[in-house]
């Protein structure tokens, strides 16, 4: 390559190199992201018809927008029955996650018959790109992919989201840990309690010493064995029994049984699920 190729290739690289730091300092913003799916809404519009079904969302949607819209929220696209929405911080998130739920079941009472809708929501904090009304970026992948382990009726947090509230306002629990494809680290996964008559009791609860319960699980997980054990250890924390789970930095190569051991004796008992 002549001195002038290098010349004009190094100009080039400068300039991409530029353009690439403009693009990162003006489109790039630290944010929780929220997905929620709508659960049963294909058997609503089987049962009840095009119309009904869509005379149901748009019902959900009066309810849901304006709660959004107050925690600072935008919508940033409809995925069919569900929504992807960007909030300031994992805390407006969480409050608008909590009002969501409980008007989801407000819808339900409006329902016909023995119908009813439930939501799924899951959130996920750190930073993203936005450009042209769209988001891209890691953590919206990964937002996806709690939704897709999320149980209706259920909140659930990512570890980067949970770590960022304040403990007076919102209660939460371990719920499982999640293998996610692509992802080389598992990730820890927290309900967040809602629904009132189960706050009510948590907070009774937390004046006492809490039973402690080791649980035992294989690993990986599939998505139907997360969902499970999601459930399972929030029915535990509501009755006042707190699940410990062995993270991946309980062990230690150099003494394998030794943390394990004593994690385990620090619990009151173990429960041991065969999934």
């Amino acid at each position: 390559m002549t001195d002038a190729g290098r010349s004009e290739l190094d100009e080039f690289l400068l300039q991409a190199r530029e353009l690439n730091r403009r693009v990162a300092e003006e489109c790039r913003e630290s944010c929780a992201v929220m997905f929620t799916d709508v659960t049963a809404s294909t058997a609503f519009f089987e049962r009840h018809g095009d119309f009904d079904g869509l005379l149901l969302l748009r019902e959900y949607n009066h309810f849901m927008l304006p709660i959004i819209a107050q925690q600072g929220g935008s919508i940033v696209k409809t995925l069919g029955d569900g929504l992807l929405v960007v909030f300031p911080s994992p805390e407006s998130a969480c409050r608008a996650a909590i009002e969501m739920q409980r008007s989801a079941q407000k819808v339900n009472s409006s329902l016909p018959g023995s119908s009813t809708i439930t939501i799924t929501v899951a959130i996920h904090a750190g930073e993203i790109f936005r450009y042209n009304n769209d988001v891209f970026g890691d953590v919206i992948n990964t937002t996806a992919r709690v939704s897709s382990v999320t149980n209706p009726g259920t909140i659930l947090l990512t570890e980067a989201a949970s770590k960022q509230l304040k403990d007076i306002e919102f209660i939460t629990s371990f719920a499982t840990r999640a293998h996610f494809k692509g992802k080389t680290d598992a990730f820890q996964l927290y309900h967040l309690h809602w629904r009132p008559e189960e706050l009510e009791k948590l907070r009774s609860v937390e004046a006492r010493t809490k039973i402690r319960a080791f649980v035992s699980t294989v690993t990986p997980h599939t998505d139907a064995q997360v969902r499970f054990v999601e459930s399972f250890s929030r029915r535990l924390f509501t009755m006042g029994v707190e699940p410990i789970f062995l993270k991946q930095n309980s062990y230690d190569k150099n003494d394998p049984i030794g943390k394990t051991a004593k994690q385990i004796a620090a619990c009151d008992f173990a429960i041991v699920l065969g999934l």
